[in-house]
């Protein structure tokens, strides 16, 4: 899968590399050029469904579970890109709230794996909601 070389699209962000792709749409790692914010491209070959997700994506902007919709390119003869935040800094806000006050409550240093702080964010949502 080769990432979208659309200039509207590579004059804003700097495509690194691609994360996933299913059989509606591949997603690149990006970083947004004018703030270095990290990104991901979400190019989605289906337009109907792109649009729909757009349109689920607007409506459930403010929504605290659900990835923010930055922005999108269109164009008649090519994929819809769809511009989400980047999730893995919304798991590094998880963790930190979740594990690091644990440690220092306990006046431990941090001992836990990646997958253990995971696991203890996860369980943490689950019993929240």
């Amino acid at each position: 899968m080769e990432h979208p070389h659309r200039p509207e699209i590579t004059s804003k962000y700097t495509i690194h590399y691609l994360i996933g792709s299913g059989t509606y749409s591949d997603i690149y790692k990006a970083t947004r050029i004018s703030d270095n914010l990290p990104a991901a491209l979400k190019d989605v070959h289906h337009l109907q469904s792109a649009f729909r997700e757009i349109e689920s994506l607007q409506t459930l902007n403010h929504s605290p579970n659900v990835v923010v919709l930055l922005e999108y390119f269109s164009s008649d003869d090519e994929d819809v890109v769809l511009v989400l935040e980047y999730l893995i800094l919304i798991w590094r806000r998880i963790i930190a709230r979740i594990v690091a006050p644990a440690e220092k409550e306990a006046g431990t240093v941090a001992t836990a794996t990646k997958q253990e702080a995971r696991n203890t964010a996860m369980e943490q949502l689950t019993t929240a909601s």
